[in-house]
C-alpha cells in the first residue's frame, strides 16, 4: 500500500516560502501534532501543539552552533508547517510557533533535538483585551471587536503587512494589508448580548474576552489545520447532519464510559444589569500626579462606585475630562501656588468597560501638578448580581440520585438563563454510554489512511463497536497524529455524541415546522 509524502518544514528566513533548506523531513525521527477541544461542550479549544524530535549527529540542530546552515535563524517564532500529500490531495495539518528546542547534551548520546511548537490560543492568555463595553452585539461581532484591539495573530495569518512587526513591516516588501478576514471565519451568532464586557475587569485576556463571547453563545471556537481562527454558532452542529465516514470495528483502541456527561439538574446563572441615562462619576483621582512642562502624562482610572464604597462598577461612552468641572491643576502639589488649569488638556486614550486611560497634556512652561479629586466621567453601568435558575427532573434523582451541573458561564436574562437550563437537562438526561475517543492504525489499509488524513474537527462520523454495544453518531472535536520512528502513523479522535433528538430551530428550514419537531435549541 503506498503511503503519503509527508513534508515537515521550518520558515528559518521567515519568507512564508516554506522551501529549499526549509524542508526538514529527513531529518525527523518523530512527530506528533494535537489541535482541537479538550472535551465535549468545551467552548474554546486548547491549544495546537506540535513535538518534533530531530536527528542532530552534526549539530546543526544546536541553535548556538554558529556553524549550523541555520544559524541563528533557528530560534522562537518561527512557523512549523506540517503537510501530506496522498492520492494527489495535498493537506495541511498543522502550522504553529517554536517556543521551546532542546539539544540533547552529550558528544556520545543520542545526539537528537526536540522542537516544540504551539499556536495562537496559548499567546492569547498573555495580552491583554482592551475593548469597550459592547451593546446589542453578537458573539462574531463581539469577537471581531476583541481581535481588531489585540496585537497577537494565530499563525495562519502570515504573508501580510502589519504595521510595527519585525519582518511584516517593510513598506515595499510585505505591503499587502492584511484584513480580519483573512484570519477569522465567523458564523453570525444567534443571541444578541444585551450587554457584554462590563465584566471584563483589569487583566482580563484576548482569551478570556474570547471564552466569555464563545461561552454566551454556547458555540464553539478553534484554530483550525490551517492556523485559521474558527468561530460556530450553537446552531452549527445540530445542523450538521451528514455522516462523513462509519468505523465498524476498525479502531486499534476505543476509550468508552457509561454515564459521564449524565445530568438530573442542571443551573444556569443570570446577570440583570441596568445602564444609565446621563453622566455620571465613574472614576477618581486620590493622589496628586505631576506632569513636567511641555509633557503629558497617561493616568488609568479604574472604575468604581464612589457612593458605595468604593465597589466596582462597569461603565461606557467615557467622557473626555473638562477644565476646571472634572480637574484642577496648580503649580505646588499641594494645591497651593499658580493655576494652570487652562494649560492643561486630557483626551481619552482607551476605554473597556472597567477602566479608561486619559492623556493629560501640559502645555505650561513649568511643572504642574493635577489636583486628587480629578475625575472621569461616563454612563454607569448597575450590576444587580447573579440570579440561579434551576431545572430539575425529580423522578430522576430519586432513581439515581442527584447529578448537577452548573453551566460555567453568566446569560444577560432570567429568561434566557431558564431556557438553557431546560436545553441542557433534555440533552444530558439519561445515562447513556459514549465513545470518547477511538484510535485508527492508519497504514493498515487505504480506506482508513484516507480517512485518517482527511478528516478532521467538526466532521460528523458513526462509530460501531461490538463488546459495548455502540452504534451512534459522533462528531469529531479534537485530533492527534503520531509519525513514529519505525514508520507507523496512529490518529486519535476526541468525539462528542451527536444530539440523540433534532431540534426546532426558528426560521431554518427542516427544523422550524411547527408541531412537528419541538425542542427548542
Amino acid at each position: 500500500m503506498p503511503k503519503p509524502t509527508w513534508e515537515i518544514a521550518i520558515d528559518f528566513e521567515q519568507d512564508n516560502e516554506f522551501s529549499g533548506a526549509d524542508l526538514i523531513t529527513e531529518d525527523v525521527l518523530s512527530c506528533t501534532w494535537s489541535l482541537g477541544f479538550a472535551g465535549p461542550y468545551e467552548p474554546v479549544a486548547k491549544d495546537s501543539q506540535l513535538t518534533l524530535t530531530l536527528r542532530n549527529t552534526d549539530k546543526r540542530y544546536s541553535p548556538e552552533y554558529s556553524r549550523s546552515p541555520f544559524y541563528p535563524n533557528f530560534t522562537h517564532g518561527r512557523l512549523v508547517r506540517v503537510r501530506s500529500t496522498y492520492n494527489s490531495v495535498t493537506r495541511q495539518h498543522f502550522i504553529g510557533w517554536i517556543d521551546s528546542i532542546d539539544p540533547t547534551p552529550g558528544k556520545y548520546g543520542a545526539r537528537q533535538t526536540v522542537v516544540r511548537a504551539s499556536g495562537f490560543l496559548l499567546k492569547a492568555q498573555d495580552y491583554e483585551a482592551f475593548v469597550p463595553v459592547q451593546e446589542g452585539k453578537t458573539a462574531d461581532q463581539v469577537i471581531d471587536a476583541v481581535l481588531r484591539r489585540a496585537a497577537v495573530f494565530p499563525p495562519g495569518f502570515f504573508g501580510r503587512w502589519t504595521l510595527g512587526v519585525a519582518t511584516k513591516g517593510e513598506l515595499g516588501q510585505n505591503t499587502t494589508l492584511g484584513e480580519i478576514t483573512d484570519y477569522l471565519q465567523a458564523e453570525t451568532g444567534i443571541s444578541t448580548f444585551s450587554i457584554i464586557g462590563d465584566q471584563w475587569s483589569d487583566g482580563v485576556t484576548v482569551y478570556g474576552a474570547l471564552r466569555d463571547a464563545v461561552g454566551r453563545e454556547g458555540g464553539r471556537l478553534f484554530v483550525d489545520r490551517q492556523g485559521k481562527i474558527i468561530f460556530w454558532n450553537r446552531n452549527h452542529l445540530p445542523l450538521t447532519t451528514t455522516v462523513q465516514a462509519t468505523f465498524d470495528n476498525a479502531m486499534t483502541q476505543v476509550e468508552y464510559e457509561f454515564g459521564d456527561l449524565f445530568i438530573n439538574k442542571a443551573t444556569v446563572r443570570a446577570r440583570p444589569r441596568a445602564v444609565g441615562t446621563s453622566n455620571e462619576t465613574l472614576g477618581v483621582l486620590n493622589k496628586a500626579t505631576k506632569i513636567p512642562a511641555g509633557e503629558s502624562k497617561e493616568i488609568s482610572f479604574r472604575y468604581a462606585d464612589t457612593v458605595n464604597s468604593g465597589a466596582t462598577v462597569a461603565g461606557k461612552n467615557a467622557v473626555a475630562p473638562v477644565q476646571t468641572t472634572d480637574f484642577t491643576a496648580n503649580s505646588m502639589e499641594d494645591g497651593s501656588g499658580t493655576n494652570y488649569t487652562s494649560s492643561v488638556t486630557a483626551a481619552i486614550v482607551e476605554e473597556s468597560g472597567t477602566r479608561c486611560k486619559v492623556r493629560y497634556t501640559n502645555a505650561a512652561g513649568v511643572d504642574v501638578w493635577l489636583q486628587p479629586g480629578a475625575v472621569i466621567r461616563g454612563i454607569k453601568i448597575t450590576d444587580f448580581g447573579e440570579v440561579d435558575t434551576e431545572r430539575e427532573n425529580s423522578m430522576s434523582v430519586l432513581k439515581f440520585g442527584l447529578r448537577p451541573y452548573t453551566y460555567p458561564f453568566v446569560l444577560d436574562s432570567v429568561a434566557e438563563a431558564d431556557n438553557l437550563a431546560a436545553f441542557l437537562l433534555q440533552n444530558r438526561q439519561g445515562p447513556r454510554g459514549r465513545v470518547k475517543a477511538l484510535e485508527l492504525a492508519a497504514y493498515s489499509s487505504d480506506a482508513l489512511l484516507s480517512q485518517a488524513l482527511a478528516r478532521t474537527i467538526g466532521d460528523r462520523i458513526v462509530v460501531i463497536e461490538e463488546q459495548t454495544d455502540i452504534n451512534a453518531a459522533y462528531f469529531i472535536i479534537g485530533e492527534s497524529h503520531r509519525l513514529t520512528p519505525n514508520g507507523d502513523y496512529r490518529v486519535v479522535w476526541q468525539l462528542e455524541p451527536a444530539a440523540v433528538s433534532s431540534y426546532w430551530i426558528f426560521a431554518t428550514a427542516g427544523y422550524g415546522e411547527v408541531g412537528e419537531t419541538t425542542i427548542l435549541a
